[in-house]
This record gives C-alpha cells, structure tokens and sequence, in this order.
C-alpha cells in the first residue's frame, strides 16, 4: 500500500527487498526440510510418501535442483516397482493357468491389469484365460473345485469360484444349479448366525432381569427365523417367568389394594385394583375385590347424600330466633 502511494520511495524499496529476500530464504529452507524427508521416505522404500513430500517442495521452489533430481530417481523407482509387481502377478497367473485354476489365474490378471491396462503379455493371457473358460472342459473342472470348497465349507469362495465361472459361461446349468445351493446355504448359515447372536442377546437380557426386553428381543428374532428351536424353547421360557413376575405383581398389589379397603382408602386401593386387573382382567379374587371396592363405594356416596340432606333439613331449624 506504501509503494502504491510513493512507488519511488527508497526506504519502501529496501524494506520490500528484505521481506522479499526473507520469504524466498524461508521458502528455500522449507524446501530443503522437504528434500530432506524425501530423502529419508526413499530410503525406507515409501516412494508415494517421498513424493509427497517432493511436491510439497517444489511448490515452494520449483526449480529446486535437488527436488527436480530427486523426483525424477523417484518416479523411475515407481516404475520399477510397478514393473516388477506386474511381472510377478504375470509369473503367477502363468503358474495358476499351468496347473489349471482358471479362476486365480484371472484374478491374478486382472489384478495385474489394473496396475498396467496396456501390457501386452496380461492381455494375450487374459484372451487364452477366457478362452478356456468358454470351454464344456473348463466348466467341468470349476464344477468339480466348487464341489469340492462346498464338502469343506468353504462356501464364499465356492460361489465366487462358480460367479466367476458363470461369467464366462452363464448357461452351465450345472453351474447354476450348484450356485443355488450354495446360495441357500450361505443363507441359512447367516440366519442360523443372527438367530444365535439374538438368542445370546435375549439370555443377557433375560439374566440381568429384563424379561420385556428378552421377550421383545425373541419375538422380533422369530419373525425373521420362525423355525429356530433355539428362540422357541427360550421364548417359552421367558414368558413364563414373564407369568410368574405378574402373578406375585397382581398378589402384591392385590394385598395392598385390601389393607386400603381394611383403612378406608377406597381410591387409593379402587387405583392398585386397576393396574392388578390390568394384567389378569378375569381373576375370580380380584373381582370380587373389584366388587367389595365398589359397594364400599356405593355406601359412602349414599352416607354422603344423607348427611347433606340432613344438613339441608336442619339448617332452617338453626336459624330459627331463641
């Protein structure tokens, strides 16, 4: 703002000069720490993180000569490093299409073809992969690998085995068929895993005395899993611990409800009867209570009314002059 004022102004000048020269020293050291954890990232093989940091530098400087050097070492490390992991996931999808696991040798491939879309050796290997894939002799020899991960109980690998398979050769009724299975199986196998984690979830809840959350816990399992015996037998459990609770509940409360019949508190025990006939509606000794309450009830509001009447009638009497 000083120099648009006075752009001539020699002590401005200088003073911009030395903010200048300072930035730029401030740059160059900044760079020079990014060059040296370059350095030490090489060193220790982590080439994304040295070039992280070359970048970094030489956003500060770009022509720093010492970054400029060292990025170029390190993107032919990369390429070296690259060239090598293809070359290896190459030498492996050979060996796998060798000794016929169709299924790895494609997955090694395409592993292979994403680092390098282009290679040329990849390519031809996928083609011949494919090829045989196509083949009735192919299918044959998935079906039987897939069999066998099935009688090991290796089902997730059998059925990327027959996915894989099938993407190749997608009419194999064999092929489906036995996708299917394993299919249904993987299903009944995660079903019968989530129905023992909720019936694992419902014995802790029932064990800390929480029989509603239980209860609610196994007939939410039973609609996904109706058929497990497991959550059956617990459910009958829990509800009749459930029945057990609201028998000594309804006992408890009806034995109150009768000591504030005994003391004249009809309200408080008509209210306790209430929340007892709530969970036994057709108890014989709770309506009888029901019914003893309401007579008691019925009396004092009939004692009410004759006292009033009798204060009504008495009340000229009083008023009358000595």
């Amino acid at each position: 703002k000083g120099l648009a004022l006075a752009p001539d102004d020699a002590g401005l000048l200088r003073l911009k000069s030395r903010v200048t020269e300072q930035i730029e020293k401030e740059k160059a050291r900044r760079a020079d720490e990014a060059l040296t954890e370059a350095k030490r990232r090489l060193d220790q093989k982590e080439l994304d993180a040295s070039l992280a940091a070359i970048e970094r530098g030489l956003a500060l400087v770009p022509d720093h000569p010492g970054l400029v050097g060292l990025r170029e070492r390190v993107d032919r490390e990369r390429a070296n490093r690259l060239a090598a992991q293809v070359s290896s996931l190459l030498q492996d999808a050979e060996s796998a299409f060798e000794r016929g696991d169709l299924v790895e040798s494609l997955r090694l491939c395409n592993e292979g073809l994403a680092l390098a879309p282009e290679d040329g050796r990849l390519n031809r290997l996928r083609s011949r992969i494919e090829g045989r894939l196509s083949s009735e002799k192919a299918s044959a020899q998935i079906l039987k690998q897939a069999s066998g991960l099935v009688g090991q109980g290796r089902l997730p690998a059998a059925l990327r085995m027959l996915e894989s398979a099938l993407a190749s050769d997608p009419r194999n009724a064999e092929l489906q068929r036995l996708r299917e299975g394993v299919k249904q199986r993987i299903e009944l196998q995660e079903a019968e895993k989530a129905a023992a984690e909720a019936l694992g979830r419902a014995r802790e809840l029932l064990a800390r005395g929480d029989l509603p959350g239980s209860l609610q816990t196994l007939e939410d399992a039973l609609a996904l899993y109706p058929k497990d015996q497991g959550l059956r037998d617990l459910l009958g459990e829990v509800k009749q611990k459930q029945r057990q609770q609201d028998d000594q509940k309804v006992q408890d409360l009806a034995k109150r409800a009768s000591e504030l019949l005994s003391a004249g508190d009809l309200d408080a025990a008509s209210e306790l009867l209430r929340e007892a006939l709530a969970l036994r509606p057709q108890d014989p000794e709770l309506l009888r209570l029901r019914d003893q309450i309401a007579s008691r009830q019925s009396l004092a509001e009939r004692i009410d009314r004759r006292l009033q009447d009798c204060s009504a009638a008495l009340a000229p009497v009083g008023d009358t002059p000595a």
